[in-house]
């Protein structure tokens, strides 16, 4: 009885396990063995001849993996990540109000400027927008309708990098 009772309890333990990484959290299947140090990577070279076909209804390995490299105390930086843009600080002291909404913090970047801070938005089909708002954002200005994911700030000026 007692033996029976474990098997039981262990298959519902693998169906719950199993239910939840088909319809679940695929990043626990990424690799979690990397530095953050992007200068500590070491390049892994692909297959020569890899195979042009999977079976039907699989996905390729990491198929949701995405990588945002940006520069950390000096140095560049990289984590792996589901979403599609990457917020990392200074964020703006308020909540970006864009076309009468106010959209989830997966929907846009922001970057500090002098006079206040460059805000894009990417709502896919609803659409996107480049944005100033003042230091408070009490104030904006649309500055183009461009989907951008990302700010790289230089010398020269700032970029968007978009999709």
């Amino acid at each position: 009885m007692k033996s029976q009772l474990i098997k039981s309890l262990l298959l519902l333990i693998g169906s719950a396990l199993a239910s939840m990484t088909q319809a679940g959290d695929s990043r626990i299947y990424w690799p979690q063995d990397y530095h953050r140090a992007v200068a500590k990577w070491q390049e892994i070279v692909p297959m020569k001849n890899p195979p042009t076909s999977r079976p039907a209804g699989s996905k390729p390995p990491f198929w949701d993996l995405k990588w945002h490299v940006y520069l950390e105390g000096g140095q560049i930086v990289g984590e792996a990540t589901p979403d599609h843009v990457e917020n990392h600080a200074p964020l703006p002291p308020f909540d970006p109000v864009w076309r009468g909404h106010e959209w989830s913090s997966d929907t846009w970047v922001a970057v500090p400027v002098d006079n206040g801070w460059i805000v894009a938005f990417d709502v896919g089909e609803f659409g996107a927008g480049v944005v100033w708002f003042n230091s408070d954002g009490s104030q904006q200005h649309e500055i183009s309708r461009d989907y951008v994911q990302a700010f790289l700030a230089t010398p020269d000026g700032l970029f968007g990098q978009g999709g």
